[in-house]
C-alpha cells in the first residue's frame, strides 16, 4: 500500500474517532449556526496546512488539512447520530 494512501486512512480514521468522542461532549439539540460553522470548517479546512504533516514516519505522514476535515467530519456525523437518536426516541414514546 502506498504510503500517503495509508497516511491519509491513518489520518481519516484517528482524527474521526477524535470528533465523535468531542461530538459527545457536545449538547444536543445543537442550534444551527453550530451546523453551518462546522460545514463551512470542512470546507475550508480543506486549505489549510496543505503540505503540513503533523506526524510522518517512513513515509506515512499525518496531514494537517485532512485532520480539519476529517475531525469535523467526525463531529458531524456524531452529533448527526445523537440528534437523530434522541428525537427518534421521544417520537417513538409520545
Amino acid at each position: 500500500m502506498n504510503g500517503g494512501v495509508l497516511g491519509n486512512l491513518l489520518t481519516f480514521c484517528l482524527f474521526g474517532a477524535v470528533g465523535v468522542f468531542a461530538a459527545r461532549r457536545m449538547n444536543v439539540p445543537v442550534r444551527v449556526h453550530t451546523w453551518v460553522i462546522l460545514v463551512i470548517a470542512v470546507v475550508l479546512g480543506s486549505f489549510v496546512g496543505v503540505n503540513t504533516a503533523i506526524l510522518s514516519v517512513f513515509r506515512v505522514r499525518l496531514s494537517l488539512n485532512w485532520a480539519i476535515v476529517s475531525c469535523c467530519l467526525g463531529i458531524l456525523v456524531g452529533l448527526l447520530v445523537r440528534t437523530r437518536t434522541s428525537t427518534g426516541s421521544s417520537a417513538r414514546t409520545a
